[in-house]
């Protein structure tokens, strides 16, 4: 899963923005990855799609406001993984209902537009809306889009900075 994390991530400008060292520490990027997609694997919900065997795709997602682990910041400044942080924290408190967030979805970039996301998506909708909750994403501009295409709609905007460069990104939710 970290290989097409790393396939697509790069060109995410949310993760671009927080994981702004990654070139100079890509031993602490990949142990920081690899930590976090093994907890959203071991104890939360997770689908991929694959071809021929290969993972091209991947979700992970979480119910309600859950109080996610610490991990060590691997290829990410101080300044802009503590500025990212908080506004996930903040996401949580705005979001104090119960939901169902999706985390993390990841295509391959030489698989995007083929349908692998639209099929995770589909099934985290169907999930969500099967518990009869709200399903909420917090969306960087690539995936903003897809999301608006399955009938999701914007909910709140959040800006992430560090003093000298920003990000925007929206949360969108379906009901």
């Amino acid at each position: 899963m970290f290989n097409v994390l790393l396939s697509s991530g790069l060109e995410d400008p949310f993760h671009k923005f927080t994981f702004d060292l990654r070139d100079d520490d890509p031993v602490g990027y990949e142990r920081y990855w690899n930590s976090v997609l093994s907890y959203f694997v071991k104890d939360y919900r997770a689908w991929v799609v694959s071809d021929q065997g290969e993972i091209i795709s991947f979700g992970v997602w979480y119910r309600t406001a859950s109080q996610l682990p610490k991990f060590d910041r691997g290829g990410a400044s101080v300044e802009r993984f503590k500025a990212c942080q908080d506004v996930l924290n903040r996401i949580n408190s705005y979001y104090e209902n119960d939901r169902l967030q999706l985390e993390l979805l990841y295509t391959k970039k030489d698989n995007w537009k083929k349908g692998a996301a639209s099929l995770i998506l589909e099934q985290f909708m169907k999930e969500a809306l099967g518990r009869g909750i709200s399903a909420v994403v917090a969306a960087s501009p690539m995936g903003e889009k897809l999301y608006k295409k399955k009938g999701f709609v914007v909910d709140k905007e959040w800006k992430v900075a560090d003093g000298e460069e920003k990000v925007t990104f929206h949360t969108l939710k379906k009901e």
